[in-house]
Order: structure tokens, then sequence, then C-alpha cells
């Protein structure tokens, strides 16, 4: 086993790398090859194209405008917004080691620094080396492979509580399409009750008559702290979706027990009737638009409009069924206390 490690640039493992064709939505013409630009949801697949122009990449890593990286073993076309690794030959398990090793660094890219070659030429990755100092990619793939392995074991073990849930298979449900909807076209969007946690009588976790507060932060479920019960402020209740307008943006949860909110943090209300899992579905699209806030650009006057792309029904609805029992067929879904 690899005990130790070593610096290693990115262009002299990988020599050859090219970069995609530009493609505009306008001029994708439908097809069965998968389309590549950056992103990092459905790892960045955009739709199916059969554009000749477009030329065929198989089974190597690619690397698009925000570092997010990916190893594809398919057929797959790219725009301009992603480099592909053209020389690289060590397989699926490797590529997954590499991927994750790789895209560690994408926390020092954004729409204002992107990722091109000039960055790819200088990009440094440590990995584990072997007793001549080279990279031990028989470890990397082993690495895998474990990982792999126990993921099989932990899936067996879950099968029979997944079968409890009476989860439908995905495949036995219809899904349409994937369309655009606004926020507001879902939910009824509220402000929060707009609390001061200095105000407030603070108390721990553990106490049963403690109310969780949640502001606008991205970790811990947005609480921050648990406080004594204000008089003539009820909490707001359990199950309810909230949404960092200010500070972390969008960083948005399903609270599992009643809270109080603190400055710029919004309530969704469904105008439908909608379940647990599916509110924790809508709640990682929602999140996937981070990228365009920060502290100067608040999401207080646009989250109304915010669109998010839901899979839908034959009559172009929500198709929430879907949601849920997509949901449910996850890992460790049977742990989800509804």
């Amino acid at each position: 086993m690899s005990k130790d490690w070593k610096e290693f640039k990115l262009c002299e493992l990988f020599p050859k790398i090219e970069r995609g064709t530009r493609l505009t939505k306008f001029d994708r013409e439908d097809g069965t090859v998968p389309l590549v630009t950056a992103g990092y949801q459905n790892e960045g697949v955009a739709g199916f194209i059969s554009n000749d122009s477009q030329e065929i990449y198989g089974k190597t890593i690619t690397i698009d405008m925000f570092c997010n990286v990916f190893y594809r073993d398919y057929n797959f076309c790219c725009d301009d917004n992603i480099l592909v690794i053209s020389d690289y030959k060590y397989g699926q398990n490797i590529g997954l080691f590499l991927a994750t090793i790789i895209s560690k660094d994408k926390f020092r890219f954004a729409y204002g620094r992107q990722y091109r070659k000039k960055d790819y030429l200088k990009h440094v990755i440590k990995l584990p080396i072997d007793e001549l100092g080279a990279p031990d990619w028989k470890y990397m793939n082993d690495y895998i492979q474990e990982l792999q392995e126990r993921e099989k074991e932990s899936d067996d073990s879950l099968a029979n509580s997944l079968v409890t849930n009476n989860t439908k298979p995905l495949a036995s449900i219809l899904v349409n399409s994937w369309e655009e909807f606004a926020l507001d076209e879902l939910f009824s969007i509220q402000y929060g009750i707009n609390m001061e946690l200095n105000s407030m009588t603070e108390t721990s976790k553990n106490d049963p008559t403690g109310i969780a507060f949640v502001a606008r932060t991205s970790e811990n479920n947005g609480v921050v702290s648990y406080v004594k019960k204000v008089e003539g402020k009820e909490p707001q209740p359990a199950e309810t979706i909230t949404v960092a307008g200010g500070g972390s943006v969008l960083s948005t949860f399903v609270q599992n027990r009643p809270f109080y909110s603190g400055r710029d943090l919004y309530l969704l209300i469904p105008k439908n009737q909608m379940d647990l899992y599916t509110k924790l579905f809508i709640c990682t699209l929602i999140k996937q638009n981070k990228y365009k806030y920060s502290y100067g650009r608040q999401a207080n006057k646009t989250l109304k409009n915010l669109l998010i792309k839901l899979p839908t029904d034959h009559n172009g609805k929500p198709n929430y069924t879907f949601m849920k029992s997509y949901m449910m067929s996850l890992p460790y879904a049977d742990r989800i206390i509804q």
C-alpha cells in the first residue's frame, strides 16, 4: 500500500488535451450522442445531438470552465467550455480517482476566473507513488475497486429496507421531459419573521423546548443555534423549505423541526401537495444555482423568478411521483424521517 504522495504537473502526465467545439443551442441537431458542456448537474450533459461537426470522444477525463472534472466511460462530444484529456489510457477506476483529485482545486475557479488551457499547463496535483517515485496506478485502481465493493455490500444490505418503502422502479414511472419552472409557479414565497439571535435566549439542541434558529449559512441545515420560545412569536413549522436570500446565498434546506428565522431568509410554501422526498429533490436543484450569486449579488429580488428544471408528465406538469420515487431509490433513503 502506498504511503507517500508526490506532486505532478497534469500536463506532464497527460500532454495531449483538446478543447471542444463551440455549439449554440440553436445549432444543435437532436440525436443520440451526449453533449457535454460546463456544469456539475447531470455531469454537464446538456442534451443529445447528431451534429457531424462535433468530434466524438470516449473513455477519458473532461475538465470544464469551473474545474468540474468527470471520467466518462461512454462516447460523447463537447462544446468549447470543455477540455478533454485525449491521451488518457488507464481505465475507469484510475479515471475516477484522478477526477476526484483534480476537482479538489475547483474552489479556485468561477465565471470571473475560468479554467482554461493555461491553467491546465500549470495545474499541479498530488498522487500516491510507488517505490520508484512514479504514480502508483495500481494503488489508485485498487483503492477505487475497494470502494465500489464496499458500496455494493451497502446497497445489498439496504435492498430489503428500500423494498419496504414500496418504491416503484424508476423505469416504470414515465418522465416525458424536463421543463423549466419559476419558483413562484411552484411555491408561495414568503419572507421569514426576521428575528435577531442576539436578542434571544440561547439553549441547546437537547432542550426539548428549544427552537432551532435558522440563518443564512450553508452549514448544519442552516441552523446556527437553539433558543427559548419567544412570547407572542410562533415558530415556523417543520418540513418548511428555507432559502437564504443573502449571506451564503441560495443555501436551501428542509427544516426538520419548528424554527425561527433570521434576516434575509425566505420560506417556500408549496402551491400543490408535496411530500418530504419531493422537497429534498427540489432543494438540490435550487442549490445548483448558487454559482450565480454572492455577497454582492443577493437573491432577495430575483428569487421568485429563479428557474429550475423539473421532470414533467404528459401534461407538462411537474412529475412529483418521479421525484419522490427517485429520492426513495437512493442508498440510505430509508433513513429519512418523515
